[in-house]
C-alpha cells in the first residue's frame, strides 16, 4: 500500500465553528520521517470556508502548488500510519494544534495513479 499527502485533504468547517491546522509530517512503522518527505505540503495553511469548492483537495486555492516530491511511501498493509498535524505551517513538534481548535480532525484519504501530480481533486481511481 502506497501513501501519501496527495490523498489527504484538510476541512475547516465554516460558521458558528472555525478552526485550521495543516498536514505536514508522517510517521509510519515507528519512524518519524522529516516534514514534507513524502508530503505535498500546502503554501497556505489557513481554512478553506467553502467546503463544497474543489479547495477541499490538498487545501487548494488561495494555494499555490504544493510543494513537489518525488518521494512516495511505501508501508506495509496492516502497519500503523501517523499523519502529524501542527498550528501552522512553521510551527515545531511542540505546536502541534492550537487548543482553541476544539473537535475532530478530518483527512479523506483516496486512491490515485501518481501520488506525486494527482491534483486531489475527484473521484479516486
Amino acid at each position: 500500500m502506497r501513501f501519501s499527502s496527495l490523498a489527504a485533504a484538510a476541512a475547516a468547517c465554516a460558521g458558528l465553528a472555525s478552526g485550521h491546522a495543516i498536514f505536514v509530517q508522517l510517521e509510519a512503522d515507528g519512524t518519524t520521517y522529516p516534514v514534507s518527505h513524502c508530503v505535498r505540503t500546502p503554501s497556505y495553511d489557513g481554512p478553506i470556508s467553502d467546503v463544497s469548492s474543489n479547495s477541499l483537495a490538498c487545501n487548494g486555492p488561495p494555494n499555490d502548488q504544493p510543494k513537489a516530491t518525488d518521494a512516495v511511501l511505501d508501508v506495509t498493509a496492516g502497519s500503523t500510519v501517523i499523519a502529524v498535524w501542527r498550528h501552522t505551517l512553521d510551527s515545531g513538534p511542540e505546536d502541534v494544534m492550537d487548543s482553541s481548535h476544539l473537535g475532530p480532525t478530518l483527512a479523506y484519504l483516496k486512491k490515485v495513479e501518481d501520488a506525486t501530480s494527482d491534483s486531489g481533486v475527484g473521484n479516486g481511481c
